[in-house]
């Protein structure tokens, strides 16, 4: 029913936006499953450092020295984010821009049947649309300004009402 409406390249464009989209989900996924991985290690790792420990100060250095690579492995996380999502974006740009220079090729052919060029023009040629009767406009008279029942206002009442 549809494919009878839409143009083939539309649906192609599409199915390769759904694709690049689902390949950006699929390294978000990768890269939280990592993250969570990683995470659950290293609180394994912490807990039973927790539990060695002898005393409360290298409890408290324990605690303390997780601070900075927390905070490094936020901005790490957080820059995976931005590439994938940087790369996601080029990919449905890159889509989208075949599509309309696909849709310009096809609007310069029908502007060129309209503009008479023959259809065994060689490829590249253009036309040129060309306006035959254009309206005389006398930029240098004065504007008439009509109210709301069709009468003449002069600029300076219309100037004076506004103040």
């Amino acid at each position: 029913m549809y494919s009878e409406t839409l143009h083939p390249k539309t649906i192609d464009t599409a199915f390769e936006c759904a694709a690049t989209l689902l390949g950006g989900l699929e390294e978000m996924a990768e890269l939280n499953l990592q993250s969570v991985n990683t995470s659950l290690a290293e609180q394994h790792v912490l807990a039973q450092a927790a539990v060695d420990a002898k005393s409360i100060d290298q409890l408290c250095e324990l605690q303390f020295r997780q601070l900075p690579a927390a905070v490094s492995k936020s901005f790490s996380y957080w820059q995976h984010v931005g590439d994938i999502t940087v790369r996601a974006q080029c990919g449905l740009f890159s889509v989208v821009q075949e599509l309309f220079e696909a849709s310009f090729r096809q609007f310069a052919d029908a502007a060129a049947i309209v503009a008479g060029v023959p259809a065994t023009a060689q490829p590249g040629a253009s036309a040129q649309l060309v306006i035959v009767d254009e309206p005389e406009v006398d930029a240098v008279g004065p504007v008439a300004i009509l109210d709301s029942s069709g009468k003449l206002v002069s600029f300076d009442a219309a100037r004076a009402a506004l103040h």
